[in-house]
């Protein structure tokens, strides 16, 4: 049941479900970008004649500017409409991936996988504001609850599938899956219609519309909350960022076995904190995460002993 906004989120072409099909499709675009060509980073160091390092960077380069483009994309939405820079976000995404897939060297493979990223930035920025442009109460919170469901089936689902089709293609087969996403995603926002009316957008100028993200940095409290936040997700970035180069170059795995590894890793990381929730509703948790702390300093103390 729809609120107050409903007349926005039945879309003339897509309807209300394709609406909400393509928000959480949308979402999904960053771990399939990220975790479909994970078990072929060996490969890719060995065709480039690139270093560890340097193969990394298409991984951490793409963090890093996926976070710029949610920041740059966001404001303009604000601004100048949804559908307008979600068209370019669309487009941005699908010609990198082209350009990723036919890269002649590691440095233009990295270069192609910001653009590709910043892309990416933009239909998730959009993505989200739709949601809030076009749903309130509880058919905002279950559309959200459906986004987060598909960014955690996807992690899961893409090394897999990446793994399967580097049996029959290369490395850069995957990129052409990812191109064949994005020209769908494209062909669907061609029928997505503005959730943003004109009278509602910002009115100030171009760059005061960035001067509001300094206005919320400002934030201390925001600041510090999202600082913790992002510091938890650190060691699972740096452990996706490595963990195909130990399965497959220093265990002998094939990329297929080591998909299923990644894939039941990420399930147990998504599921951990479920016990906890079970204890702190039940008692005192603090002895709970003490323990914990302690079992995990002494686990890095045993690995770094074993070096």
């Amino acid at each position: 049941m729809f609120t107050e906004n409903s007349q926005l989120a039945k879309q003339k072409y897509l309807g209300s479900k394709g609406l909400i099909v393509m928000i959480a499709v949308m979402n999904m675009f960053v771990p399939l970008s990220i975790d479909l060509y994970l078990p072929a980073l060996p490969t890719i160091g060995a065709e480039f004649a690139a270093t560890p390092l340097l193969v990394n960077l298409t991984l951490v380069s793409f963090f890093f500017f996926f976070a710029v483009g949610i920041l740059l994309f966001g404001p303009l939405s604000d601004k100048y409409g949804r559908r307008r820079i979600l068209l370019l976000g669309i487009v941005v995404y699908t010609v990198a991936s082209a350009l990723c897939a036919a890269a002649g060297s590691i440095y233009t493979l990295i270069a192609y996988r910001i653009v590709q990223a910043l892309g990416a930035g933009s239909m998730v920025a959009v993505s989200m504001a739709v949601v809030k442009d076009a749903f309130y109460g509880t058919t905002k919170n279950r559309v959200l609850a459906l986004v987060q469901a598909m960014a955690v089936i996807a992690p899961m689902v893409a090394p897999v599938v990446g793994a399967f089709l580097l049996q029959f293609v290369s490395w850069r087969g995957t990129f052409v899956v990812l191109i064949a996403a994005g020209a769908v995603n494209l062909l669907a926002s061609f029928f997505f219609e503005e959730t943003l009316p004109v009278q509602e957008r910002y009115q100030g100028s171009f760059w005061s519309t960035f001067g509001r993200l300094a206005v919320v940095g400002k934030n201390v409290g925001f600041t510090g909350f999202l600082t913790v936040f992002s510091l938890l997700a650190a060691p699972y970035m740096a452990y996706v960022a490595v963990s195909s180069y130990v399965y497959v170059q220093h265990f002998g795995l094939s990329e297929q076995t080591y998909s299923y590894f990644f894939r039941r890793q990420f399930v147990f990381c998504r599921c951990r904190p479920l016990p906890l929730y079970e204890a702190d509703r039940r008692c005192d948790a603090a002895p709970v995460y003490l323990w914990l702390f302690r079992s995990d300093c002494d686990c890095r103390c045993g690995l770094a002993d074993c070096r």
